[in-house]
C-alpha cells in the first residue's frame, strides 16, 4: 500500500514539472495551518 502512495507522489512530481505547474503551494493545507496556528495562539493566552 506504501508503495503505491510513493508512486503517486513521484508520478504527481513528475506530471507537475512537465506542465510547468508548481506543486508546492497547497491551498487547503495552507488554511489549515492558518486556522490552526490562530488557534493555538489565542489558546495560550
Amino acid at each position: 500500500q506504501l508503495y503505491l502512495i510513493h508512486v503517486g507522489d513521484w508520478a504527481s512530481y513528475y506530471l507537475a514539472g512537465k506542465y510547468r505547474f508548481d506543486p508546492l503551494p497547497v491551498k487547503t493545507i495552507d488554511a489549515l495551518k492558518k486556522q490552526l496556528s490562530s488557534s493555538q495562539s489565542s489558546r495560550w493566552v
